[in-house]
């Protein structure tokens, strides 16, 4: 695509390919030649771009060369490059003899697994690639060869520049940057120093290879990620630490600080979490547990909606007594009760836990009070007054009343509570009758009647009929006249 850039094609649609590319991919390709600094942010190639065409290489390498260039480390850069071009200079199963022998003479102070491949093909050559040399470290001595083959040609290349170049920091330092430029799309951040679990800078998980020599290295990048058949996560393979301040360097406009106030699940409680991120990475998380009551309410309302958070305190009680309000509201408009809708239920969820901030405090809430000062003293006697939940019946009983919007209040007992009465009860000020809903003695509803005058004279002869004969035990009398 660099090249195609550099002949001015943007469009491949005005290409002729029998197999072109997904968009998918030709988006993560430009992408990647921004990063590298190839290309600008309208896809027009840049002289760096065309500079990096000078090497018959990846753009990747090319950026690791052109790196090394300016810091005065393209020899050594010329040599990973020739490593990358070709295939792994040392062997991967090796016995411990021969890893703690690589180790000891090459990983230097562990920063870089590709500056140890470096060192060893430099000594390898020294010694013309003897066997004996190469079978101590487990190095494939063909490979080696190749990668400094490609090494000389990758120089003459990089020696044009050369008289510009700033050599004033150590060369293994200068080359890790060359190396963290290069691979800056594979930048990842160890999660701490007791896993080699990684968050890479893409969003990805991974794992560090438990080869590596970066065993001490928080901030890293990897020179591949490599899928395993049996492995979980992918691994990161030739990796190299890098220093935070590099980032910085480098690419500034990357880092963004943001703040984010949420209800947390591990630690049960509302908190606001400050970070310092490059790209997706968190580089820098800071909890604290300071929160708005505005923040507070809105955002342990959501979890308990969403059922994170119980509150025990909503029960079924209090929503009875909102239907109760709400009902008393509708049948007596005169007394103007503020009726309770589904938007103002979620305002007082807000408002009454705006004053908590864990999971503890939510649920110890104590609900019915907070809900009930939604209403003035001489409102709370209306509702109470007006619309019981029990009403005494002539037997002594005391029958519970369901209320439901829209619909009257329903009154709920056996037949025998009900004789001796010739009228339903009536709630709201005595404006509203209940209807009343007879039980047979199974406890289940024989019939529903808003006329009890009328029932008593047409609907009970002939219910005390056919439950007589099935309850022959309970009192069926003929007429309730002077029954109680």
């Amino acid at each position: 695509m660099l090249t195609l850039r550099a002949l001015g094609i943007h469009d491949w649609s005005t290409l002729a390919l029998p197999d072109p590319p997904d968009e998918s991919v030709l988006r993560r390709t430009e992408s990647f030649l921004y990063d590298l600094g190839a290309t600008d942010a309208q896809g027009h190639i840049t002289e760096m771009g065309r500079r990096m065409l000078d090497y018959p290489a990846h753009p990747r390498t090319a950026r690791l060369m052109l790196e090394a260039e300016a810091r005065g480390v393209h020899e050594e850069a010329a040599v990973l490059a020739g490593i990358l071009q070709g295939r792994p200079v040392f062997q991967h199963k090796v016995g411990t003899r021969v890893r703690q022998a690589r180790m000891d003479l090459y990983s230097g102070d562990g920063s870089s697994d590709l500056l140890m491949q470096i060192r060893a093909c430099v000594s390898a050559a020294h010694s013309r690639f003897a066997r004996s040399i190469c079978d101590e470290i487990g190095l494939h001595a063909g490979s080696a060869r190749q990668a400094i083959q490609i090494a000389t040609q990758f120089t003459r290349i990089g020696e044009r520049h050369a008289e510009e170049a700033d050599t004033r920091e150590p060369a293994d330092i200068a080359l890790r940057k060359c190396i963290a430029v290069a691979f800056a799309d594979r930048l990842a951040l160890r999660r701490d120093r007791n896993t080699r679990r990684c968050d890479l800078v893409d969003g990805r998980v991974a794992e560090l290879d438990a080869d590596s020599v970066c065993t001490e290295a928080e901030l890293l990048v990897a020179a591949e990620v490599r899928d395993f058949a049996r492995a979980k996560v992918p691994i990161l393979l030739g990796v190299t630490r890098v220093e935070p301040e590099w980032l910085q360097e480098f690419w500034p406009e990357h880092f963004s600080e943001h703040s984010e106030t949420r209800y947390d699940e591990q630690s049960k409680r509302v908190l606001t979490e400050h970070r310092r991120t490059f790209g997706q990475l968190v580089l820098h998380s800071k909890i604290d547990h300071e929160v708005s009551d505005d923040d507070a309410g809105r955002l342990l309302a959501d979890a308990v909606e969403a059922g994170q958070v119980p509150l025990p305190g909503w029960d079924e009680s209090v929503d009875r007594w909102i239907t109760r309000l709400n009902c008393l509201a509708a049948w007596r408009p005169d007394w103007e009760l503020p009726p309770i809708t589904p938007e103002d239920r979620r305002t007082l969820l807000e408002h009454m836990l705006s004053g908590c901030r864990t999971r503890k405090e939510v649920k110890t809430f104590d609900v019915r009070a907070h809900i009930e000062s939604w209403l003035s003293p001489m409102q709370l006697d209306l509702v109470r007054d007006h619309t019981p939940e029990r009403i005494d019946l002539p037997c002594g009983r005391k029958a519970r009343v369901r209320y439901e919007e829209g619909s009257p209040p329903v009154i709920s007992s056996m037949i025998q509570d009900f004789f001796g009465m010739t009228e339903a009860p009536k709630v709201a000020g005595d404006t509203v009758p209940c209807r009343v809903e007879l039980l047979a003695p199974n406890r289940r509803p024989a019939q529903l009647t808003d006329d009890l005058k009328s029932f008593w004279a047409n609907g009970y002869p002939l219910l005390r009929k056919e439950l007589k004969g099935r309850y022959p035990k309970h009192n069926w009398p003929e007429s309730i006249s002077g029954c109680v």
